[in-house]
């Protein structure tokens, strides 16, 4: 007798919500995250944000760097 959880076709994770900007992105994008402290593959395994983001709402920055509407950010 097969065991069902083998017989299912594992699903991989294509995007996924930041705690952050609440956008989706994928793996990659949230691996890249000064928030993220995991690699893309163990992101897209696990699809949990308590393993790996730690971001805090409330206390950590949202954006970093320059305000999108200086001239800093042009070109």
């Amino acid at each position: 007798m097969q065991d069902d959880r083998e017989a299912k076709p594992k699903v991989r994770l294509q995007t996924l919500r930041c705690r952050r900007t609440g956008l989706m992105f994928s793996p990659e994008e949230h691996a890249i995250c000064p928030y993220c402290s995991a690699d893309a593959k163990t992101i897209a395994a696990t699809g949990d944000p308590d393993q790996f983001c730690e971001y805090k709402a409330g206390i950590d920055p949202i954006h970093f760097g320059f305000p999108d509407d200086t001239s800093r950010r042009s070109g």
